[in-house]
């Protein structure tokens, strides 16, 4: 794979950036209520947040003020990181002027915290360059590769726009025809359930499936799935984070970005799956907000004694898309890798793994 290895600058971004600098709190605004929005309201005076999709009038304490009464002068820094593609003609529709968040956090001169899902990415794949190109080699069909050249390539540059072929398919997310599911006889560990969506697509799916073990550390996610499936006798849930072994981790509780984090506010059980003997697993999904390597150590007997199909998400960590296959495959080396992602931003990398025949 060639390597890229320069920033991409947005011009028009990049003069935005300037103005912005200079303009009066009068003209600034940020586009989309999030963390990153917050963050940049610790160093920068704004006169609103662009959101059409949030109910309050205030966000961090700045009023919420919709696209359309946006004034005709306003100088934007979008803040969104998910649906990119969609934010920017959103943007671009109604004229108005913007800097996207990468070629703002560039640019500005001023230390801003890090952006999750991106800060280091670009250090390690320059520094790891062999090893990105190992695992793009491993992929087995053209749709991984490309994906993973795009990936890799954003993540080299910081350019969005190599981000513009992707769309948002959450809805598929986890599911691909190449698993080759049955309708009957799957045995499946949904790992970081969240609301049981990836479980209840799955009993669609297979209906006539053995067995679910359910895992979610968070206690209003675990109250929802246990609730979801409490008539199913054949779905156990445990409220209990996957790891390499049985202690005690802080946990941060966020909905969907919920994290392992010292100093959380929530302490939870941590368990080995080895530990709960997942007899017949045929299907391992994991989505844990970066424990996902630890909780994969934690599973190495149930790899090697049943090797199951695998979607493990790949996202969360530098490095991860690659070092986390690298980990899998001294496991057991016989299985195909596919790679799929499943939003327009950095967020919802999959790597499947499918046991050769």
């Amino acid at each position: 794979m060639a390597a890229v290895d320069h920033f991409y600058v947005n011009p028009r971004g990049l003069s935005v950036c300037r103005e912005f600098l200079e303009a009066p709190a009068s003209k600034r605004f940020l586009f989309g209520a999030t963390p990153y929005a917050e963050s940049l309201l610790k160093s920068f005076e704004v006169a609103g947040i662009l959101d059409d999709r949030i109910t309050t009038s205030q966000f961090a304490g700045i009023p919420v003020v919709r696209l359309r009464d946006c004034p005709p002068d306003a100088l934007v820094v979008s803040t969104i990181l998910g649906r990119i593609r969609t934010a920017h003609t959103q943007l671009q529709q109604r004229s108005i002027r913007y800097c996207d968040l990468f070629t703002f956090f560039r640019c500005c001169g001023v230390a801003l915290p890090e952006m999750r899902f991106v800060t280091g990415f670009r250090e390690d794949a320059q520094q790891n360059a062999e090893h990105w190109s190992q695992i793009g080699r491993l992929l087995s069909d053209t749709r991984s590769k490309l994906e993973f050249q795009a990936l890799r390539d954003f993540r080299l540059t910081g350019d969005s726009e190599l981000l513009s072929g992707f769309s948002d398919r959450q809805h598929e997310q986890y599911f691909e025809e190449f698993l080759d599911l049955k309708t009957d006889g799957e045995c499946f560990a949904d790992v970081g359930s969240f609301d049981g969506a990836t479980t209840a697509e799955f009993i669609r799916r297979c209906p006539g499936f053995a067995r679910v073990w359910v895992f979610e550390p968070d206690p209003v996610g675990f109250a929802t799935v246990s609730s979801r499936f409490s008539s199913e006798s054949r779905i156990s849930c445990y409220p209990c984070a996957a790891s390499d072994m049985s202690g005690v981790a802080t946990f941060s509780s966020s909905g969907s970005t919920s994290a392992f984090v010292e100093g959380g506010e929530i302490c939870v059980t941590t368990r080995a799956l080895d530990e709960f003997e997942l007899k017949n697993l045929s299907f391992l999904k994991m989505d844990i907000e970066g424990a996902e390597s630890r909780a994969l150590q934690g599973a190495r007997q149930s790899i090697l004694r049943w090797h199951p199909r695998m979607a493990i998400c790949v996202y969360h960590h530098p490095g991860d898309i690659w070092r986390i296959p690298q980990q899998i495959l001294q496991i057991r080396s016989d299985y195909r890798l596919y790679l799929r992602h499943y939003t327009e931003g950095v967020v919802e990398t999959v790597m499947f793994f499918q046991p050769n025949p």
